[in-house]
C-alpha cells in the first residue's frame, strides 16, 4: 500500500514545473465534472472552458495553493462536449 500511496502523491502533487499549469478531469457524471488544477504555488491560474475548441470562456480564476485546487463544473451535463484548459496569469 505504501507504493500505491507514493504513486498517487507523485501523480497528483509532484508534477514537474515544465508541466505546469495543468488541469485534470477527476470525475464526470450526472452531478457535474470535477477538475483538479495544478500550478506554481501562489500563482494565479485561469481555467477556461469550451464546447467547440474554438471559442474559450474564462470559467474560474484562483490562486494556487500547495497540492493544487479542485473545481466542480455543474454545467458539464448541459453540454454535449466540454473541454478545459488552464493558463497562468
Amino acid at each position: 500500500s505504501g507504493a500505491a500511496i507514493g504513486q498517487f502523491v507523485e501523480n497528483n502533487f509532484l508534477l514537474p514545473n515544465s508541466a505546469l499549469p495543468f488541469v485534470q478531469i477527476e470525475r464526470g457524471d450526472t452531478n457535474g465534472c470535477r477538475l483538479r488544477v495544478h500550478g506554481r504555488v501562489g500563482s494565479q491560474c485561469v481555467v477556461e472552458a469550451s464546447s467547440d475548441l474554438l471559442s474559450w470562456r474564462a470559467w474560474s480564476t484562483n490562486r494556487v495553493p500547495a497540492g493544487g485546487f479542485t473545481l466542480v463544473d455543474s454545467s458539464f451535463v448541459e453540454h454535449s462536449s466540454r473541454f478545459y484548459r488552464v493558463r497562468a496569469e
